[in-house]
């Protein structure tokens, strides 16, 4: 599942901060929640809720 991260406001065009444990909306999967750190290429694994 590929999901962008959006800042906090339409606005903000700054990632937000992804730890282990955010709770991100994933496009068509509805919510997911982060299960991993980002590896070197920024990858992680999260899952859905």
């Amino acid at each position: 599942i590929e999901a962008v991260v959006q800042g906090n406001t339409p606005n903000d065009t700054r990632a937000g901060i992804i730890t282990k444990g955010t709770i991100i909306r994933a496009k068509g999967y509805g919510e997911a929640v982060i299960t991993s750190r980002p590896n070197q290429s920024g990858i992680l694994n999260a899952k859905l809720l």
